[in-house]
Parts: structure tokens; C-alpha cells; sequence
């Protein structure tokens, strides 16, 4: 399928950094903002087909990559997305530990250690331990639960021990699933259904290496999710979006891209941001959502990729390589004050100068800003709001 010039141009032409855009720390949007990290490069439409054609998907089918998306995939189908090459731990260790009296007792050499409730909260209340195992691997599981007062969920943490009673790792969360083809790879992917949007949280961890890497979206702008493995000796994908939407205001999205290793660890990431106002013809999703991800192909090294969207008729397409230090310009929406004023007169103003009616959504350098309300041509109440990168940030003026 043809990559359209249209799209392709809109991507070419947005995205400098902030600075080359002329702006230093503050830019309200009117209409559409789109920004991507530098190691992501918009390829023109027939380079990009080319390269797709050159490698092809190395998912195990020619689903996009978006129906993968858990809110995706759920709408279509009302199930879970499959966790394709993540196999899932067992509980019990088939005769090679048991819990008795107190000790974990191996059978192997006959070891025995006793349980250890130490690392319990003194104000949680401990549950009751139990043995997991990987299936393929020379590992036993010990895993302590426990709880606090008022809180939906367990917390754990989890001994690894060899078979033999040798401890190989410690985690502070409960595995669930390990990677096919790299056993030591072990994962949670814990959904709180009790917030709204449902929130996220992604844990890998190597057992050999020790190694952990935790994924998260801010509270209360959890997009939608894709976690998935490439075939049965490809990279994980993560893609995550961070979503807000505010009636007659507009709408941000930011999507991140994270490529992880067999090993767990990082091996390329970007992120794109798309901000747009109700007078701008994107609708209310970005063109470059997690649901509108089709693909993510290798372009023969391991730190290379080519990262294709699809929407409608739309097509666009990046190379991805590595990944970037440094933060993102993060999503700002003030509102207007709760002060009982008239429609229309409040300005923003930052840095001196105004940036026009409230309500505005902006986009701005994270870190603490100072904001001034401008009723009447004179400043009424100034506010010093810290910017957060990888978040959207929400403000507005108190009323004394």
C-alpha cells in the first residue's frame, strides 16, 4: 500500500526542536503541533515503501500491530490481547521444593532455608507464601504476599532459587510470564481496572543479570498499551500512549516506542507528541496513536528500525535509531480560574507575554514555570507550576 505524499509532509515540515521552531520555552497550539526525538527520521514515500518491502513484518502474522493494542483489541474482540512468546510461570515446583514447617525444603540436596518474612512492611499484613517455577529452567520461586489496610491489591516480593537451593535473584513484584526462548527474562503486566482510564504498570526483570526495568504511564492519562514480541527470536515492543482530551479545548497524545533486547535492556526508544485544537481536522486521536501502529520492521541492525503508521488512507513512516538523552517538551493545559469572571477575559501571560484567552493548551520545556492571569489588561495572581516531561500537565488559578 502507497505511502501518501500528504502525510509524509506533514510530518517533514513539523519537527524541528522547539527552539528551531522559535520557541524558547512556551507555545500555545492553534491547530496542530506535531514533535518527534531527533532519532526518528520521516523516510519519503518511496524510500519507506521500499524498505518495508526489503523487510518484511517479523510478527507472526500481517496483523497490524495496533490490534494488538490492549483497549484495541478489546473493543474488537471483548478479550485480551495474546501475549505471543510470553509463556506463564507455574505455580508449584513439581517435587523440587515444598514449604513445610516454616523452611523451604529442596529436594535435590535436601537444603533447607527458612521462610523469610523480612522484607514485609511492619504495618502490612503478610499472606501466606507459596512456591512458582519456570517450567524450562533450574528455578524455584518463593513468593511472600502481603497487604495493606484499604488497598485492592497485593503487594509481593519473590525469592529465585536454584533447584539445588542456591539463590540466583530477588524481585518486588510477582512474575507472571517469562520470554520464550530466554527463560530468565520474567515479566508482570499489572493493570489497576479501579482508575479511570485503567492504569498500567510493566515490569521485566533478567534473573541472571539482576537487572529491572519498569514501565508506567502518569495517572489519569493512561493511553492504550501494546506489549509484544517480534517472533520467536525477535526484540519486545512497548508502545504506550499518554492521552488527554478536554471538551472545546483540544486534545495531546504522546506515543512512545521502546525496542527491548532479548536480555531486557533497551535497545532503541522515540516518542512522538501531537497536540491539536477543535479547529484542526485530525478528529480526536493522533495519526500516530498506538492504535494506528502497523509495524515495526528491523532494517537489519540491531539498533535500527523502520516504524510504520497507517490511519485511513493515511501512511507515514520513521527510521528509528537508538535512542536519545534528554526530555521531551511536555503538554500543558490551563484552564480557566475558578474566580467567577466572564468568559473571554482572562489572558495567560509567561515570560511577558500574552498568550491570549483562557482556555489554552500549550506546549512548553518541563521544568518550574511562572504563569500570570491577566484580567483587564492587569496582572491578577501569578503561579509558579512545575512542568513535567512524560506527563500531561493540567493547571489553573485558584480563587482565594
Amino acid at each position: 500500500m502507497p505511502f501518501l505524499r500528504g502525510a509524509l509532509m506533514m510530518v517533514l515540515v513539523a519537527l524541528l526542536p522547539l527552539e528551531a521552531n522559535g520557541v524558547d520555552r512556551f507555545r500555545v497550539v492553534d491547530g496542530e503541533f506535531f514533535w518527534h526525538t531527533p532519532n526518528l527520521t520521516a523516510l519519503p514515500a518511496e524510500e519507506a515503501e521500499k524498505a518495508a518491502r526489503r523487510k518484511p513484518d517479523i510478527t507472526r502474522d500481517d496483523r497490524p500491530l495496533g490490534l494488538l493494542a490492549y483497549y484495541e483489541h478489546f473493543d474488537t474482540f471483548t478479550t485480551p490481547p495474546p501475549m505471543e512468546f510470553w509463556l506463564p510461570l507455574e505455580k508449584g515446583t513439581k517435587g523440587a521444593a515444598e514449604i513445610r514447617g516454616g523452611e523451604v525444603v529442596f529436594s535435590k540436596h535436601g537444603k533447607r532455608i527458612p521462610l523469610n518474612s523480612s522484607k514485609i512492611p511492619s504495618h502490612a499484613q503478610a499472606g501466606t507464601p507459596y512456591l512458582l517455577s519456570i517450567p524450562v529452567l533450574d528455578c524455584v520461586m518463593v513468593v511472600y504476599p502481603y497487604y495493606f489496610f484499604r488497598r485492592k491489591s497485593n503487594q509481593h516480593f519473590v525469592d529465585a532459587y536454584s533447584s539445588s537451593g542456591e539463590e540466583i535473584s530477588t524481585l518486588d513484584f510477582l512474575p507472571t510470564h517469562y520470554l520464550e526462548g530466554n527463560p530468565y527474562l520474567v515479566a508482570s503486566h499489572e493493570r489497576d481496572c479501579c482508575s479511570t482510564p485503567t492504569a498500567w504498570t510493566i515490569r521485566l526483570q533478567n534473573l541472571k543479570k539482576g537487572s529491572l526495568h519498569q514501565y508506567t504511564c502518569p495517572e489519569g492519562a493512561c493511553g492504550d498499551v501494546i506489549f509484544h514480541a517480534l517472533g520467536e527470536n525477535g526484540p519486545i515492543v512497548l508502545a504506550h500512549g499518554i492521552v488527554s482530551r478536554m471538551d472545546g479545548i483540544g486534545f495531546a497524545e504522546q506515543t512512545n516506542i521502546i525496542m527491548i533486547g532479548r536480555e531486557g535492556e533497551v535497545a532503541a526508544a522515540g516518542r512522538f507528541i501531537f497536540a491539536s485544537t477543535p479547529s484542526a481536522k485530525s478528529g480526536r486521536s493522533s495519526p500516530f496513536s498506538v492504535a494506528n501502529l502497523l509495524a515495526v520492521d528491523s532494517l537489519g541492525k540491531e539498533d535500527l528500525w523502520l516504524v510504520r503508521f497507517g490511519r485511513k488512507s493515511e501512511r507515514s513512516a520513521f527510521k528509528l535509531q537508538s535512542h536519545v538523552e534528554g526530555s521531551a517538551p511536555a503538554v500543558v493545559f490551563v484552564l480557566e480560574s475558578t474566580s467567577g469572571v466572564s468568559a473571554g477575559r482572562e489572558c495567560l501571560e509567561v515570560d511577558g507575554t500574552q498568550w491570549g484567552s483562557l482556555p489554552v493548551i500549550a506546549v512548553a520545556e518541563p521544568g518550574i514555570q511562572e504563569f500570570s492571569l491577566v484580567i483587564d489588561h492587569k496582572v491578577r495572581k501569578k503561579a509558579a507550576w512545575k512542568i513535567q516531561a512524560d506527563h500531561i500537565n493540567v493547571f489553573h488559578f485558584e480563587n482565594d
